[in-house]
């Protein structure tokens, strides 16, 4: 009988230990694919913020040679501030304004999706981890329960 009991609290110790040092392992893991995780999403902010600025200038410049070409004709027609043209170019202004604001939108939208998607990997992953020691104490009471069938079936 004392033989199996000190079998079953070895294993208990032994099983104990070694939950323990599996749940600290995933909680490692855990925290490391965190990080890597965020740096990922600093890296997509610098993409989209790229982007934004690049559509933003494109826009800039298509707003610019299309109010060159209505200046152009402007003072080609000899014509005062109160024309079409002059509608054209204060409707052109206000067209580009618009889109870059849409830019700027569409870029915040795309980085809170990044966020989001990484809150909710996150959440996942450490939903899905155990406490070290509540680990530990499972695996103890299963190393018991295993040194004490060993027990019993050698007194049989």
């Amino acid at each position: 009988m004392a033989s199996g009991a000190a079998a079953a609290v070895g294993l208990g110790i032994l099983g104990g230990v070694q939950g323990y040092s599996a749940e600290k392992q995933r909680t490692r893991n855990v925290k490391r694919a965190e990080q890597i995780a965020r740096a990922n999403l600093a890296d997509t902010g610098r993409q989209i913020d790229q982007a934004e600025a690049l559509q933003k200038q494109r826009r800039v410049d298509e707003f610019n040679r299309l109010l060159g070409s209505i200046r152009v004709s402007r003072s080609g027609a000899g014509v005062s501030s109160g024309s079409t043209l002059a509608a054209l170019e204060r409707q052109s202004t206000i067209d580009a304004l618009i889109d870059v604001g849409i830019i700027e939108a569409n870029a915040a939208a795309s980085f809170r999706q990044a966020q989001g998607q990484l809150a909710a990997e996150t959440f996942a992953a450490y939903a899905d981890l155990g406490s070290p020691i509540l680990g530990g104490l499972s695996g103890g009471l299963g190393g018991i329960q295993t040194g004490l069938a060993i027990d019993r079936g050698f007194r049989r």
